[in-house]
């Protein structure tokens, strides 16, 4: 996070080592479907943290082994305000599952999802074949 200097205003950075296919769709769209998180929840978190006066002046995601042009993907205050409410939305329905002890799988991470670096793939129910067939079918 990173205060402006007119001691009003922050921006939330994110950096990731590589943009994979799943960045494709934009940050607005991914933090509407709730499939990108963490730059819309520091906004949220910073905007309580500081309290009033302090307003959300964008965010991004920086990826450090991309191109020049494709290094930045933004989110300006004006694309936060329109998918704040479905965000919150889906953030309020996977905190309810995980109170809940429901921890929904996705068999299909990509060739750079969490799977592919997740020490703990032989028992992830991932790895179960009936899992892996249940999930696909949500």
């Amino acid at each position: 996070m990173d205060a402006g200097e007119d001691g009003a205003t922050f921006r939330v950075s994110d950096y990731k080592t590589r943009r994979s296919g799943r960045w494709r769709k934009g940050l607005e769209r991914l933090a509407s479907d709730g499939e990108a998180h963490q730059v819309p929840f520091y906004a949220e978190l910073a905007g309580r943290a500081l309290g009033d006066g302090w307003d959300f002046a964008g965010g991004e995601l920086l990826f450090l082994e991309s191109d020049d042009e494709d290094r930045l993907m933004d989110l300006s205050p004006e694309q936060w305000a329109k998918v704040r409410p479905s965000f919150m939305r889906s953030l309020t329905e996977k905190v309810e599952a995980i109170a809940g002890g429901r921890f929904p799988i996705h068999p299909d991470d990509g060739d750079h999802g969490h799977c592919s670096w997740c020490g703990f793939s032989t028992l992830c129910r991932k790895s179960h074949a009936p899992s892996r067939s249940r999930a696909a079918k949500i």
